[in-house]
């Protein structure tokens, strides 16, 4: 039995069209706020691991860390002078 093997569910059947790969999470977003590259303000935004829902976020700007909600964090695809998501990063869930 491979390693791969040994982390898959008891009850894992392939034939019944399961995929065995792990889900992924949003967990941090690193965005820029500016017009331009050559210009502008980086801050990160990372999930609240105590919040099951997922609906608060911590903002960190320099030496300020404040709380968003998921709305901000849904508005990062923006762009002009708004905060623009320009790193995603993602945690494996769901594999014990």
């Amino acid at each position: 039995m491979s390693n791969y093997e040994k982390v898959l569910p008891s009850d894992f059947d392939p034939s019944k069209g399961e995929s065995p790969s792990p889900l992924y999470e949003l967990g941090s977003v690193i965005a820029h706020q500016g017009s331009s590259a050559d210009s502008g303000h980086y801050q990160a935004f990372v999930k609240d691991d105590e919040d099951l829902n997922g609906d608060t976020w911590f903002k960190f700007d320099d030496e300020k860390v404040s709380n968003v909600s998921r709305e901000k964090i849904e508005s990062l695809a923006g762009g002009g002078e708004g905060d623009s998501a320009l790193i995603l990063i993602y945690k494996a869930v769901g594999l014990p």
